[in-house]
């Protein structure tokens, strides 16, 4: 837990996330393409817990534009 708080890395980390998530999925241009939405929301809870990899590693794609 004293690694999380004294790594430069997790606030950036997180803050991108939610840029991605929170202010892309407010954009109306985005909001028009529901399949993106789906695979917003389906795929954010495997980013937010910090395992993509292992995402990546069972379905063996990301494709997540």
């Amino acid at each position: 837990m004293r690694r999380v708080l004294r790594d430069p890395f997790f606030p950036l980390y997180y803050g991108v996330l939610a840029l991605v998530f929170f202010v892309r999925a407010a954009d109306p241009g985005f909001a028009a393409r529901p399949s993106l939405r789906l695979i917003l929301l389906d795929r954010q809870t495997w980013a937010w817990l910090y395992a993509v990899n292992i995402y990546i590693a069972i379905q063996g794609d990301w494709s997540f534009s």
